[in-house]
């Protein structure tokens, strides 16, 4: 208990204020959390905004009396009473639901519910989350790891619900966009949980090379080993040197628990050169200027034959593609002309088909704007495929790329052109079988 002695009526009254402020202000107490309502004589907030009428020369006291673990506020006054002012117990919160109900690591997650203002903590499985906006009356969002849900206010702890944690992917070796990888590199993904063996989860890496070995995966031209949370791809051959290679992991991997990969994922790295970096080109001894097509306007190296050289790709205005097959020194010769759209003016190989050598697109700057699908035998033998070999696309297309651009974790090659007159880029989904629509 507290007393004020040899102090004027005034100057007790202030005193009796000013240490009823610091009272509640003290921190680690119940009455500095938030506002604190009382029972008996009526409702006190700790910001000082409001005032008890308790008469003159009063001496407060803040002190458990009833043993409830709840502080509690005792006011005398020269009438010669004493009034008290209990805490009353907040309302406990409640748990109505969750959205979303799976996601990755670090997913907002919105809570429904009552009573969640003045909200903690909130606990995922026991793991810690972090609310992430202000908690009010009805909702709060956070970021969580998995399990149960739990929202912990002043008035108790409200469960309910179970989120489940999809994988999530954390780390690549390469580096996304890594501009120097090794030639020779494997390609390691690492996710936040330890991933299963399966079939599926095996064959749900694929690596597309631009150059070398068209798309690869688990028994196709390369290996996929697990080792808790990692995916390892070996390729068979080794990349070529500065060549850009796509890595696709599809929705088909599995945690070890079950849980399947929410979205795809797609990446690239570039492979190291060699040399001395000069950039000083001298042309060979032979065959310096190899012949090809009318009016070349592009231009690609692949090894389009499969024994492990560059062969080299024009696209040519007069409406032909010229290959030529390298004889493994840099002297290019033989191969053919496939037939495509009218105008070439792009031209791109990737694997399209999926059976593991390079076929091309072209861009056909033509009137009615179409691409030129030819597929490839594996030998660097060319031919239109019986459906759809000319998708239309915008008016005038001048250039094409090929990438995994649905991000469907289907793993296919689809294509994109820029259009010149429409002032448009057109986007093509590939059906896996090189099939564009």
């Amino acid at each position: 208990m507290l007393y004020f002695f040899a102090l004027s009526p005034l100057r007790r009254w202030s005193a009796a204020l000013l240490l009823l402020t610091l009272l509640l202000a003290l921190p680690g107490r119940a009455l500095a959390q938030g506002a604190s309502t009382f029972a008996g004589g009526g409702t006190l907030t700790t910001d000082g905004s409001t005032a008890l009428n308790v008469g003159d020369r009063a001496a407060p006291a803040v002190t458990d009396v009833d043993g409830d673990g709840r502080l509690d506020l005792l006011v005398g006054n020269s009438f010669g009473n004493v009034e008290r002012y209990e805490q009353l117990t907040p309302p406990a919160p409640t748990l109505t639901g969750f959205t979303p109900t799976s996601g990755s690591a670090g997913t907002s997650v919105t809570i429904t519910g009552t009573n969640l203002n003045g909200a903690t903590a909130v606990t995922v499985n026991g793991t810690a989350g972090t609310i992430t906006g202000t908690p009010t009356a009805t909702a709060t969002s956070l970021s969580f790891t998995v399990g149960a849900v739990s929202v912990v206010t002043a008035g108790g702890t409200a469960t309910g619900g179970t989120f489940t944690l999809t994988p999530g992917l954390v780390s690549s070796n390469p580096a996304r966009n890594a501009r120097s990888a090794a030639v020779s590199t494997s390609v390691a993904l690492t996710f936040d949980q330890p991933m299963g063996s399966g079939a599926g989860t095996l064959g749900a890496v694929k690596v597309f090379s631009q150059q070398r070995g068209g798309r690869m995966q688990n028994g196709a031209r390369g290996v996929t080993t697990v080792s808790g949370n990692t995916l390892n791809f070996n390729p068979t051959n080794d990349f070529r040197p500065g060549e850009t290679v796509f890595t696709t992991v599809t929705t088909a991997a599995v945690g070890s628990g079950g849980q399947v990969l929410a979205a795809g994922e797609v990446q690239q790295f570039t492979a190291i050169t060699g040399g001395t970096g000069r950039g000083n080109f001298l042309a060979p001894a032979a065959n310096a200027n190899p012949a090809v097509g009318v009016l070349p306007l592009g231009v690609a190296v692949g090894d389009v034959d499969g024994d492990g050289d560059l062969d080299l790709l024009t696209a040519n205005a007069g409406g032909t593609v010229s290959v030529r097959l390298n004889d493994g020194s840099g002297t290019f010769g033989g191969g053919s002309d496939p037939g495509v759209g009218l105008n070439v003016r792009g031209l791109a190989l990737g694997d399209v088909d999926g059976d593991g050598d390079l076929d091309f697109v072209t861009a056909n700057y033509n009137g009615s704007g179409t691409v030129s699908v030819r597929l490839n035998d594996g030998s660097g033998t060319f031919a239109a495929p019986a459906a759809n070999a000319e998708p239309a696309v915008g008016a005038n297309p001048y250039s094409v790329a090929l990438g995994d651009g649905d991000g469907d974790g289907d793993g296919d090659l689809d294509f994109v052109t820029a259009n010149y007159t429409a002032s448009t880029v057109s986007v093509r989904f590939n059906n896996g079988t090189g099939s564009f629509g």
